[in-house]
């Protein structure tokens, strides 16, 4: 909202490194944890508040996502996610038109594939009660997207895992967004 880029970048399996001015000049992140299987991006929230979402693995490969809000002196605290689930992961965020974002992310789903989920997070930090996304016909998805287009819909794109060699690209029209607290 400012013109101010905000990016990140990641070292695979590693790190990230992250921009925010009017150039891109990337330095390390300063976010601590074991630094594996690392993933970040960068959002915003229907104020314009700038917000990153950031997991890490643990050493058997389960996943933590976190979301962090821009705050005056910095990133603030790190928001686990799901605190209920070891294992989420690919974590984004998309601004709400009415206040806060939504945050979408993957966990295990009613089986054993992964699922796509949302919440809806605050201005303040806060986390609103969780929503399954995908329903158990769509099975195993990864990499979840969702855009607001300049129409007002809200598009939700995925990888589907069909076979072990073979990932199709689903689409589709989401109604609303996250239940509020």
């Amino acid at each position: 909202p400012d013109d101010t880029l905000l990016a990140t970048v990641v070292h695979p399996q590693n790190d990230f490194y992250e921009s925010q001015g009017l150039t891109l000049s990337f330095t390390k992140s300063s976010t601590a944890g074991t630094r594996r299987g690392v993933l970040a991006h960068v959002g915003y929230t229907a104020a314009g508040t700038p917000v990153r979402s950031y997991q890490e693995a643990d050493p058997k490969w389960n996943f933590r996502s976190y979301v962090q809000l821009l705050e005056p002196a910095g990133w603030g605290p790190l928001i686990n996610v799901q605190p209920l689930d070891p294992n989420v992961h690919d974590a984004f965020i998309v601004p709400r038109p009415d206040a806060g974002a939504d945050i979408y992310y993957l966990r295990v789903g009613g089986g054993s594939f992964l699922a796509a989920y949302r919440r809806y997070l605050g201005e303040d930090g806060t986390l609103g009660p969780e929503q399954r996304v995908t329903n158990d016909r769509v099975e195993h998805v990864e990499k979840p997207r969702a855009r607001l287009l300049a129409n007002g819909l809200l598009l939700f794109v995925a990888t589907q895992r069909i076979s072990n060699r073979r990932y199709d690209i689903v689409a589709a029209p989401l109604v609303g967004y996250a239940p509020r607290p």
